[in-house]
């Protein structure tokens, strides 16, 4: 970077980094490394996000599709790579240190370095998409950088209201790994910060995430994260009913094995009738599950869809949860005003086994997601316990593809999911009226404008859920 500013002929002495993924990330771990006294004025980390560990290498601590990119590090980086990455895979098959969120890991988290690049003044602009392996993380490398840049716990969530600065913030498009990233968007951030010309950045002080909302196609701009601060729990019921009343005292359970979820016993599902009015979802997503199992572990997957009328089903968000690693940071574990978890965040450090029989809290943690759910159709909940094997075999994901052997070794049984007065088990949504964002960016692939209505205010706000019917 200095060579760049200070010895490259025709340079002025500024630099602007640029990269997705790998090279998103880079750019992150560098500034956080050279401080203050940075040649640094602009930065754009795509596709990159504040951790390895969670969402990206593991999903509730089984590893995703991504491990097969250490696999392949040889042939995708090259051989010195290579020479890394196959001892790195076969430490974490084998249920070694790297299997778990301890020194491996905790050294590439990249939101260690937020408060070093707010400090330094380094303006980021982060992009990600809604099935990218960073889609959470993202979000919350951009509230870590927000809180940061206003002296607040780089951990915590936005509080609501919390000043934004145009310094910091993020685009999410539609699509996967590095999906929507747009050329001409970036120089215009570059613009802004290498040359101080007056951009739409500029004038986005007030509404810093750009966000492209799922189910109406378009963009919206508004600026903290988490966006709702009421969370609405949709209890299981019987007879595969969701609804957010509380099971009664004689309400049961229902089984699941460990198999592949097309196999007899593999899926769950509950459904709520449908939302009349319709709703928005917005923001990370959480689901509390009773469960036990006849094993010492059990491995819960959780999928969010929306249901058309006619039966068609889309996929909202989904998560997972190894039980023995169900400990969560209660100091990073995000609730809402009632205590209901937002944003549970494991420890992951270690296994802790279950008690055959006897049923365990697992709070799984969910993607974030903006979507609108249209008038008349109805949420879905689908447990399982295993991913169909044909989605694994992708370079990267997000999905828990591979058990460990140690796993391997404790997930199979059968396992009990509780739902009744002593165990109430549900979906926890960040739930919202029906249109309440304005759709101020357009329809277009890139928001069309950066600035609008927040949907976050006061009471009386189209967007305040307390008004959620």
């Amino acid at each position: 970077m200095h060579w760049a500013a200070d010895q490259l002929d025709g340079s002025n002495g500024s630099v602007g980094l640029l990269g997705g993924s790998y090279l998103g990330l880079n750019q992150i771990f560098s500034q956080g490394h050279i401080g203050a006294n940075t040649p640094v004025k602009a930065m754009i980390p795509e596709c990159a996000g504040a951790e390895f560990y969670r969402e990206t290498y593991f999903s509730g601590g089984m590893p995703t599709q991504t491990a097969n990119f250490p696999r392949n590090l040889g042939s995708i980086v090259g051989p010195r790579a290579g020479v890394f990455g196959a001892p790195l895979a076969e430490d974490i098959q084998k249920g070694g240190d790297a299997a778990y969120d301890r020194d491996f890991w905790k050294s590439r988290t990249a939101g260690n370095y937020a408060e070093a690049i707010a400090d330094a003044g380094v303006p980021a602009l982060l992009w990600t998409s809604w099935d990218d392996i960073y889609t959470e993380s993202a979000q919350s490398m951009y509230a870590s950088l927000q809180n940061a840049y206003f002296d607040r716990p780089t951990d915590a969530p936005m509080k609501p209201g919390q000043p934004t600065t145009n310094r910091y913030q993020i685009i999410v498009s539609p699509g996967g790994h590095c999906a929507g990233v747009n050329t001409a968007t970036e120089l215009e951030w570059m613009d802004t910060w290498l040359k101080g010309k007056s951009t739409r950045f500029s004038e986005a002080a007030a509404t810093p995430m750009h966000l492209y909302q799922q189910g109406s196609g378009t963009w919206i701009n508004t600026s903290n994260y988490p966006m709702v601060q009421h969370y609405t729990p949709y209890y299981l019921n019987a007879s595969g009913k969701m609804s957010k009343s509380r099971p009664g005292r004689h309400a049961g359970s229902d089984s699941l094995r460990f198999t592949q979820p097309s196999e007899s016993g593999g899926t769950l599902t509950y459904t709520t009738g449908p939302l009349k009015q319709g709703a928005t979802i917005a923001g990370p997503i959480s689901a509390t599950i009773h469960a036990s199992s006849s094993s010492t572990n059990l491995n819960l997957i959780a999928r969010l869809e929306s249901v058309a009328p006619d039966g068609t089903a889309t996929r909202i968000s989904s998560g997972s949860l190894v039980a023995s690693l169900r400990k969560l940071d209660a100091g990073r574990s995000w609730v809402d005003k009632s205590g209901t978890p937002v944003r549970p965040y494991g420890t992951f450090t270690g296994d802790d086994y279950l008690t055959p029989g006897k049923a365990y809290e697992l709070d799984v943690a969910m993607s974030p997601d903006v979507t609108q759910i249209l008038p008349g159709h109805s949420l879905r909940l689908v447990l399982s316990s295993q991913m169909q094997a044909s989605v694994c075999s992708a370079g990267l994901g997000k999905d828990p593809c591979f058990p460990t052997d140690p796993q391997l070794k404790t997930l199979p049984g059968e396992y009990t999911i509780a739902h009744n007065a002593s165990n109430p088990s549900a979906i926890n949504l960040p739930l919202l009226p029906y249109e309440c964002f304005a759709p101020s960016g357009g329809t277009a692939q890139q928001p069309a404008s950066l600035t609008g209505d927040p949907g976050q205010g006061s009471h009386g706000n189209p967007c305040d859920n307390r008004l959620t019917p």
